[in-house]
């Protein structure tokens, strides 16, 4: 084992650079310590590994069963290269082939700097491999170890990142002590960035596997609650499976509707593969007159990406940035909520009316301040009414638990429920068919209370708006085919 010493990450990063120019190591890891490098699962007790190993069944049924994402059922090095970027354990060891990514996770950011030693691995794939079969036949029992360089779809942090993996049994570094560079633990380098390492626009699978994750946040954060209180007393209130209460409709029944079967809404829950450095690049300036109230703003934004829409056939296959002129620098809170809502809207059947509509809402009510965080939901409801008339606010749920919130125009949505959804009230309680509002109080699952076309619109042009400026904390959903419940909260 050799062990080089650094004074800094740069120099470390340009030391590891040269090594893999002379095709002396293949693969790099960085570490903030120079612990041996261990699989976060291997690192856990049995308990947290009994623990985590529920985490895993948990997420693999959520893999399996999500429309859209049934690659990986014959994937399974790809589907724990996911469960690896997101913080489950599992037994993979992360590198990558770029050593300027290896000194990004070696080093740390201001906030968090603390005195020690830093350092780069160093690994040479071919060496491992060869050293590892004398040590398997002198240790038949002793378990192989696999370098995996696996490709997922749509993971575009393992692309940005340059990621590989080790698959690796416990201590396999008594074996086999890597090569290291080790230099004083610092703050990052210029390169690359925090955005560059886990990029802000997200692709299909992104999307979706911020909601599950964010639906185990909370599942977690419960579990931990009833850890630390047993005595609490804890009120559940179960709501009806089926989606809405059976006894205030005719014969104890409201069907679904023909226009959400699934083979029907297959477009609207197909994900589609698209490669980071390809599809997350350019942008789009937007220019706008200086005094515009936001109606105007509404309409001169709605009339620019229209047009960018039509006279770029291609635009929608590319994660492009909207931005917004004459004045200086666009707010962050504004890039990021365009980035997701473009990203959220391209993909699916929407039309290009639609997009243009909901990136003009989007814009105006900004310029509204509706995205003020201190706002309470009576206030962003005020301010929304002044671009869509009476309003309500919305919980959106997905089958796997995440939740959002969005506001949409009453008259709007009114127009998309089903057209006997009145009728097929019981007689005496026909007076709630009277306000939209009543009958999410008794039906909040959409397939049977909405026409999916209407509906779907209101989601490019009101729902998803207001979804991305209301919260960047909680994952936005764009699909109307993919919520599973859509009622007031």
């Amino acid at each position: 084992m050799h062990v080089y010493q650094k004074s800094s990450v740069t120099e470390a990063v340009e030391m590891a650079t040269q090594f893999r120019k002379e095709g002396r190591y293949t693969w790099f890891r960085g570490q903030t310590h120079v612990l041996p490098p261990t699989p976060t699962f291997l690192r856990l007790n049995a308990d947290d590994q009994r623990k985590a190993e529920e985490r895993l069944k948990r997420y693999c049924h959520w893999l399996l069963n999500t429309p859209g994402l049934g690659a990986f059922r014959k994937d399974i090095d790809g589907a724990i290269a996911v469960a690896q970027h997101y913080g489950l354990p599992t037994s993979f060891l992360d590198f990558t082939r770029t050593p300027a990514v290896a000194g990004f996770f070696a080093s740390t950011d201001a906030k968090k700097y603390k005195v020690g030693t830093a350092c780069i691995y160093c690994l040479n794939t071919d060496d491992l491999a060869e050293v590892w079969g004398f040590i398997r036949k002198a240790l038949p029992h002793y378990p192989d170890i696999e370098p995996v360089e696996v490709e997922v779809p749509n993971l575009w942090r393992l692309e940005a990142q340059d990621g590989t993996f080790l698959r690796c049994p416990l201590n396999w570094d008594r074996y086999y002590p890597m090569d290291r560079i080790e230099f004083p633990l610092g703050n990052r380098p210029s390169y690359p960035t925090s955005d560059q390492i886990y990029p802000g626009r997200k692709s299909p699978l992104e999307e979706l596997l911020d909601h599950y994750f964010s639906a185990e946040q909370s599942r977690e954060f419960n579990g931990k609650i009833r850890e630390y209180f047993p005595e609490a007393k804890v009120l559940e209130i179960q709501s009806p499976t089926c989606g809405y209460h059976a006894e205030y409709f005719v014969q104890g029944g409201l069907s679904k509707r023909l226009d959400w079967a699934k083979c029907r809404l297959q477009p609207w829950l197909t994900v589609s593969r698209e490669k980071f450095r390809a599809t997350a690049t350019g942008e789009i300036t937007l220019k706008l007159k200086h005094h515009l109230n936001p109606k105007q703003i509404r309409c001169e934004v709605a009339f620019a990406v229209r047009h960018s829409l039509q006279s770029q056939p291609s635009l929608r296959n590319q994660a492009v940035r909207w931005r917004i002129e004459p004045r200086g620098q666009p707010p962050k809170a504004l890039n990021s909520a365009l980035d997701r809502l473009w990203n959220g809207l391209r993909r699916l059947p929407f039309s290009d009316d639609d997009i243009a509509e909901g990136i003009g809402l989007c814009i105006a009510l900004y310029s509204l301040k509706f995205h003020k965080g201190e706002r309470s939901y009576n206030e962003q409801t005020a301010i929304a009414e002044r671009c869509l008339g009476p309003c309500l606010v919305i919980e959106i749920s997905s089958w796997s638990g995440s939740h959002a919130r969005a506001i949409v125009g009453q008259n709007e949505l009114s127009m998309a429920l089903r057209p006997d959804a009145r009728k097929k009230l019981k007689f005496e309680y026909r007076k709630y068919g009277e306000h939209v509002g009543a009958l999410l109080q008794l039906c909040w699952e959409p397939r049977r209370l909405f026409v999916f076309e209407p509906f779907s619109r209101l989601f490019a042009t009101q729902l998803a708006p207001t979804q991305v400026l209301m919260s960047e904390t909680v994952p936005d959903h764009f699909s109307p085919a993919r919520i599973a419940g859509f009622g007031l909260p």
